[in-house]
């Protein structure tokens, strides 16, 4: 919306000048404009009634000029066109206030859901062990939403393993093959779905009855570097619904998620490498026993540095006084 554009329409309509106006300052010019109309419609029906009280000869001698007769017609034109056109000015002001308001809404959703997810970023990205992890993603995600519940469901192999839920703890270690289902397909195709009601068998095969039974629910996939790590599945609340804009937003968490479980993987892999490297630091690599040498345990005592003697420095004395001679 152009502010200008608002401005002129105002004064068209007869408000303020320079005063960017509102819907309420709006509603107060159009119950003025209704005011103005009616006190002159009124005005004109009194002014008639007196009118029928004259004499026939006077009322027909005073109508029969030109003048009143075109000044009541011309009258009565200039307040319709008035009242017409300064509800056309108001009406306009009005649309493009109402478009404004909803700009203004759809940015501070807009504005919310970046804040979310970045807030839902710092706290998957927060921690490298990967149960917490995963325990993050459901946390920001449901809140995201807001969700009734959901799981995180990770490749092992070619089946899909669910590795965290909530609000159905009772799914954890559940596996469905890549392909089978509505996760099983995401999988797949690694592309999300949004579902509103019964899932159809012929869109999802290898669907189970109890799989069937979802309201309004999204199946997003997790990708990190052209690699699939797994989907992230929500289910909504009650009756409500998610949209295409609440998929838009999983999808970028479900990026932020990708990320954090790589590094978690990540993470773990290099505690093990670690921790296989001191172990064979410290111990035998034939009889696997502990090298207690190398832990500073050994039997004998340590042997003291070599110190010179008094005549090896005395020798030493002697030859430097020759060199310098």
């Amino acid at each position: 919306m152009n502010e200008d554009d608002l401005q002129q329409a105002a004064r068209g309509s007869g408000m303020r000048r320079n005063v960017l106006p509102s819907l309420e300052q709006v509603e107060k010019r159009r119950f003025e404009l209704w005011l103005l109309s009616t006190i002159l419609m009124v005005g004109l029906t009194l002014g008639t009634a007196l009118l029928s009280m004259w004499s026939p000869a006077d009322l027909h001698g005073l109508m029969s000029q030109p003048v009143v007769r075109f000044g009541v017609v011309g009258m009565a034109l200039v307040l319709s066109a008035y009242s017409i056109e300064k509800e056309r000015s108001l009406r306009r002001v009005s649309r493009l206030l109402m478009d404004e308001r909803l700009l203004t809404t759809a940015l501070a959703n807009r504005l919310h859901e970046i804040t979310t997810l970045l807030d839902a970023g710092k706290a998957v990205n927060s921690t490298l062990e990967l149960d917490l992890v995963l325990s993050s993603i459901l946390l920001g995600a449901t809140d995201l939403m807001p969700a009734g519940g959901g799981s995180v469901m990770l490749l092992e192999g070619d089946e899909l393993v669910v590795a965290a839920a909530a609000g159905n703890e009772g799914a954890l270690g559940r596996r469905a093959a890549v392909g089978d289902g509505i996760a099983g397909h995401v999988a797949r195709t690694r592309e999300p779905v949004l579902l509103h009601g019964r899932a159809a068998p012929s869109m999802f095969p290898g669907l189970t009855k109890r799989m069937q039974e979802v309201g309004s629910s999204l199946c997003v996939p997790l990708i990190e570097r052209g690699d699939l790590l797994g989907v992230l599945n929500l289910h909504a609340q009650g009756a409500a619904e998610f949209s295409e804009f609440d998929l838009r937003a999983v999808r970028l968490f479900a990026e932020h998620a990708a990320t954090a479980i790589s590094k978690a993987r990540l993470y773990a892999r290099s505690q093990q490498q670690a921790q296989e490297l001191e172990h064979a630091a410290t111990h035998d690599a034939l009889t696997g026993i502990a090298n207690r040498a190398r832990h500073g345990q050994g039997g004998g005592r340590p042997r003291r540095p070599a110190v010179p003697g008094p005549r090896r420095v005395q020798a030493g004395q002697r030859r430097a006084r020759t060199r310098r001679g």
